[in-house]
């Protein structure tokens, strides 16, 4: 009780700092989406049998013999007592469950009405837990009289209230002035804090009666709330229930666009699953198969059309197609779409038994892609393959291992969600079931298959209205690669309906970018891959290995491990994450890093134990109350993986005077005698780390800065939250008399933090090796926002080991700043204002070193479009912004700077600042359209100026020479790349004349939101986006998430290259036969990292690697502006990767 009365107050105080910040409002979901361009096919089959009718779901006691599963206890008598106990009759009114009303189809929660509110009610809470038998549990003593729910199960201060068994309004039952107990996800109870009214009690159970009491009422209500959610035009759904196609070998309404206009598919599919009756048996098999026929259908009306009659709900090809795409020729329905059916059920199948499949999943079967590709080989065995034949499992898959359209191309995209993984490219039809409280005569545990997929089990010959029909139902979803979930209640219901559309209209998604294992092209190398799944917002990490001769995924695939790979069909992770008692988390204390418990949060043991990942509170568990989850991973989203071992390399060993730094030589090969950890930050409060050895989580840190919120973690439902969203990076640093290696990150979105781990031993981290964390209740970080740029550091010319950041966005008074902590201890050594506000802030820095390794200054663009400098010479009392407080470059209100820019020394001394404009965190921003520009600006001024001539600072462009982009078609089909000018500039004196160059981005929308990154040479990349995304000729290429141009330029004179560098013409290599071009279109699917393939006198030849499988090559060639001496000019040390995004891939 203490810990949560210590958490309560520790939320108030943090919800206070909080709210000071009212200015940028980060956006808490990627911006955009990315939804499939060719929408699945959903065709949902009802269970509309009279056992649908039954007021009760028992998990124990005998077999209904007809087909309506268990009986339960089966108690003779009034009162029916297990009958009215929601901890037996699964079934029955639960307290601890807030009941939604139903929704219509526009999301409007339909009403009760005064004759709808039930005045008095039952609630037996059973003592005891586990299973019963035929007759037990009928006597009263089996039950609390009243009932004194736990305080874990309350809210704060609602102990001591007590629910009773009887409940009315009136003679001795009279509850109408009782306090009833307020359990935690009771968030309908209003009137007071602790406790709920009869009035709110009596409203709730009035909804589960009305909506909830039985079967089909509960699986009416639960697929009304789950439809609701679905993405308009995501999905084409139809639907039907088993008795029409039974009887009448007809869909209710064929499949369609999924969209809420009136009179629509949503609008229609409400008045049918609201309309429903339910009567007669439970045929099945026969449903299924019918709807195996109608996915066979090859016409224009059909369920392959680009615009099908949803009319046409016949199962066999019509001739005459009478809908709106009538006349579209049939080779032209897209190749890439998938097909699914959802079977919803209650009850043991029975029925005719229809022929079609045989035995299809003991029948060996080869299908060769269109028009050309691998051969898929079915050969019989577990868990697919059993002896008997025209099984429902026969039936899934047949119509999965069939080609239902020989005369299209096999586009379909595979799907790989963790718990489904579905290897077929061709048109075929995936099935997934729903069952109410039914078990089979196998348990369904990772363990029962493994054994079948072994052999070592076999699966049973299932008889009609026996559980062998469970188990039949499950082996028809395995092999129809889909997936079985039980639902015991509406919650059940919804999550699990919610976690198959997750598969069936999302697919993994990758924002953050990856990272590579070394930085040299090598046998061995690999990438890290963080994704996130939509909807669920669950996230996973994998190690696949590159080709060493092109730098692409290898093919076939070889993904060395993955952090996650489930549900299993319990629907429990299967992670690399530990259990939940053996991971090894930590926190910050305000002064020292400490494990991660409730002793030392504040936070509630519950709440505490769930962070960690056990999942006993969760709503799927019984009596659970926090939010369901299928991963331990939580996604992953902004924050860029940093591999830790030997890719960083700084030639400290230039550090002078030389011996005092130890040797850096010794300490880079000790780095790289180490073994490899990965370090990522994820939406589920926590900076893992993951060993490259096996991908098995051997730390996690969770930033002081995101404990407030942890608890959202576990509402329902759940609203997404960024947590340890910001980038990482590492660094190197003499601290106390050694070489350590340093990681560095920031909470992003997630909070206002910003910290450093000591990463040196990184398989050996403990709280002691959390070195410091700054947030806004740190000594002189009040003015801190959100940091979603890189964290620089190094050494400066003092002697001092620093750490370098801007103060980022939505700080409390707007002004832009730049923070400069002491790296050891991350104590404020400076700040450094420029006193510009009005909602502004400072974005990401460039730092520059002089030729001996120590940091002299920083560059770094804010808000209002200035750029700005800053000095870092001499001591610390001299360090200040320079140019006498103003901007090296205004570009203007319209064009705010956010990413990082490149800095390039300039020929005639002096620096050139190449940096590009836009912004791309609020939720505004996916409506700005302004035009944005990129800039080159010659500083021509040494850091340690003291004065300051007149012009050095610039606004406008008279100065400077304009650059454009232009597009250049190639090849057929036609791919669009870019060609930027080569205007020429001639210099002034660095004061007066010309100053540099810059370059309007020539598409809507269009903005610079990652660092420009310097490559060899003089050559920067520049990588672009748009929120704006082009409707695609081919409807099967990927839209919806906007465009995205990325450019090889000459950071010091805007110049595109002059010579190849593309391989526009992708024969595997770069030369004369190729465009000269500069710019070629982007996935937008994360943020690139380079790898040299090979480098020589001539030439260097990289591959930026992103989360596709194949990555883009480039060669930069010397004798051409930016690179035109040989040998090309190496970059020092390694290139930083640090960009925001805010969107699905």
């Amino acid at each position: 009780m203490a810990h949560r009365l210590i958490r309560q107050l520790a939320l108030l105080a943090a919800s206070t700092v909080i709210s000071l910040a009212s200015h940028a409002q980060l956006a808490q979901e990627p911006l955009l989406n990315r939804p499939n361009t060719v929408s699945p096919n959903l065709v949902l089959i009802l269970d509309s049998s009279g056992s649908m009718d039954a007021t009760y779901i028992y998990q124990y006691g005998n077999i209904d013999s007809s087909g309506m599963g268990m009986q339960g206890p089966n108690c003779s008598g009034d009162p029916n007592r297990p009958s009215m106990s929601p901890d037996i009759n699964m079934l029955h009114y639960d307290p601890r469950v807030r009941y939604f009303p139903r929704k219509n189809y526009q999301g409007t929660d339909m009403t009760l009405s005064s004759s709808d509110l039930i005045d008095d009610w039952r609630v037996y809470f059973r003592k005891t837990t586990g299973s019963y038998t035929n007759g037990q549990l009928c006597d009263l003593n089996n039950y609390h009289n009243p009932y004194a729910p736990p305080d874990s199960l309350l809210v704060l201060g609602g102990s001591g209230k007590t629910y009773e068994i009887n409940n009315d309004s009136s003679g001795g039952n009279n509850r109408s002035n009782h306090q009833f107990p307020k359990f935690i996800n009771r968030a309908d109870c209003t009137a007071n804090t602790t406790w709920c009214t009869y009035t709110e009690e009596r409203r709730n159970f009035s909804i589960w009666k009305k909506w909830y009491s039985t079967r089909a009422r509960m699986t009416q209500t639960g697929i009304g709330l789950a439809f609701n959610d679905i993405t308009p035009d995501s999905v084409r759904l139809g639907y039907s229930h088993i008795r029409q196609l039974n009887g009448s070998s007809v869909l209710a309404r064929g499949v369609s666009t999924y969209n809420s206009a009136a009179g629509g598919t949503k609008d229609s599919f409400y008045t049918w699953l609201y309309g429903l009756d339910f009567d007669s048996g439970t045929p099945n098999l026969v449903a299924v198969d019918r709807v195996g026929k109608y996915f066979s259908r090859t016409d224009s009306d059909g369920p392959w059309a680009t615009v099908p009659n949803p009319a046409s709900t016949g199962i066999s090809t019509v001739s005459s197609p009478s809908g709106p795409g009538k006349n579209e020729a049939i080779t032209s329905h897209a190749g890439c779409r998938r097909s699914f059916s959802m079977l919803i059920t209650d009850g043991f199948w029975n029925g005719d038994v229809p022929t079609t499949a045989g035995n299809a999943d003991n029948t060996a079967f080869t299908i060769m892609p269109r028009p050309s590709g691998e051969a898929f080989v079915y050969k019989p065995e577990g868990p697919y393959s059993d002896g008997a034949s025209n099984t429902l499992a026969d039936i899934a898959m047949h119509y999965w291992g069939r080609d239902l359209r020989t005369d299209l191309s096999d586009r379909v995209p595979r799907i790989d969600t963790g718990s489904i993984s579905n290897p077929s490219i061709w048109q075929n039809m995936s099935f997934y079931a729903v069952t109410l409280g039914l078990d089979g005569t196998l348990p369904r545990t990772t363990t029962t298959l493994a054994e079948l997929t072994a052999g070592r089990t076999l699966w049973p010959s299932p008889t009609a209205n026996s559980a062998s029909t469970m188990d039949d139902t499950w082996h028809a979803t395995i092999n129809g690669r889909g997936e079985m979930i039980k639902a015991n209640n509406a919650n059940d219901l919804t999550n699990a309906l919610n976690r198959m559309f997750t598969s069936i209209a999302g697919t993994p998604q990758t924002l953050s970018g990856v990272a590579v294992s070394t930085t040299f092209l090598k046998n061995g190398t690999r990438k890290y891959k963080p994704e996130y799944i939509p909807g669920t917002w669950s996230g996973r990490l994998s190690a696949i290995e590159l080709d060493e001769e092109t730098g692409n995924d290898k093919s076939p695939s070889r993904v060395f491990w993955q952090v996650e790979s489930g549900p299993a069909v319990n629907g429990e992770p299967v992670s690399l994450i530990p259990a939940p008692a053996s991971r090894n988390i930590a926190t910050w204390s305000g002064s020292v890093g400490t494990v991660f418990n409730a002793a030392n949060t504040g936070l509630d043991a519950d709440l505490v134990n769930y962070v960690r990942g056990d999942p006993s509170k969760e709503l799927r568990k019984t009596g659970g109350v926090y939010r369901s989850r299928d991963a331990k991973l939580g996604d992953i989203i902004n924050s860029s993986p940093v591999f830790i071992l030997d890719n960083l390399d700084l030639s400290y060993e230039k550090l002078t005077p030389a011996g005092s730094f130890g040797d850096y030589r010794r300490f880079y090969n000790e780095k790289k005698a180490r073994a490899g950890v990965l370090f990522v930050g994820a939406n589920d409060g926590m900076l893992h780390a993951f060993p490259d050895s096996n991908g098995v989580e051997s730390f996690a840190y969770i930033p002081k800065a995101v404990i407030p919120k942890l608890e959202k973690l576990a509402d329902v439902p759940y609203v997404h939250q960024y947590y340890v969203d910001g980038p990482n990076v590492e660094t190197d640093a003499y601290l106390e008399g050694n070489w350590r290696n340093v990681l560095l990150g920031t909470t992003g979105a997630g909070a206002k933090a910003v910290y450093a781990l000591d990463v040196t031993a990184p398989l050996e981290m403990t709280p002691s090796k959390i070195m410091w964390e700054i947030n806004t209740t740190t000594t002189g970080f009040a003015q801190l926002g959100h940091v979603l740029s890189d964290v620089q550091a190094g050494i400066t010319e003092n002697g001092d080991w620093v750490a370098i950041f801007g103060n980022g966005y939505g700080s409390s008074d707007g002004i832009a700043r730049l923070y400069v902590v002491n790296l050891q201890t991350g104590a404020l050594l400076k700040t450094l204002s420029t006193n510009v506000g009005g909602t502004n802030g400072l974005g990401g820095v460039r730092i520059v070193r002089n030729a001996a390794q120590r940091i002299i200054g920083a560059y770094a663009g804010d808000l209002k479009g200035n750029m700005w400098k800053f000095d870092l010479t001499g001591s610390v009392a001299n360090w200040k912004v320079a140019l006498s407080a103003s901007p090296l470059y205004a570009a203007g209100t319209t064009k705010p700077i956010t990413p990082t820019p490149a800095v390039l020394p300039h020929p005639n001394g002096g620096n050139v600042v190449t940096f590009g404009t836009g912004k791309f965190f609020e939720e505004a921003d996916k409506a700005t359209t302004s035009a944005q520009t990129m800039y080159g600006i010659w500083d021509s001024l040494p850091f340690g100026t003291t004065s300051v001539p007149a012009f050095s600072t610039l606004t406008g462009t008279t100065s400077l020479v304009q650059q454009t982009i232009t597009t250049v078609p190639v090849g057929t089909p036609t791919v669009n790349f870019f060609r930027v000018s080569s205007n020429p500039v001639n210099w002034g004196n660095g004061f007066t004349g010309t100053r540099g160059w810059y370059m309007h981005l020539p598409n809507s929308g269009q903005r610079v939101v990652y660092p420009v990154e310097r490559m060899a040479g003089t050559f920067i990349l520049a990588s672009t986006l748009s929120p704006e995304s082009s409707t695609p000729a081919d409807l099967c290429v990927q839209s919806g998430s906007g465009s995205g141009w990325v450019y090889l330029i000459d950071g010091i004179t805007g110049s595109g290259t002059t010579k190849p560098t593309l391989d526009t013409n992708k024969d595997g290599k770069v030369d004369g036969d190729d465009a000269q071009v500069s710019g070629f279109l982007d996935p937008v699917d994360g943020r690139p990292t380079s790898i040299i393939i090979e480098s020589t006198r001539e030439r260097e030849r990289i591959c930026i690697e992103t989360a596709q499988t194949s990555c883009t090559r480039i060669d930069i060639q010397c004798g051409q502006i930016g690179a035109g001496a040989c040998p090309i000019t190496a970059v020092p040390g390694v290139k930083s990767r640090e960009w925001r995004q805010l969107f699905m891939r």
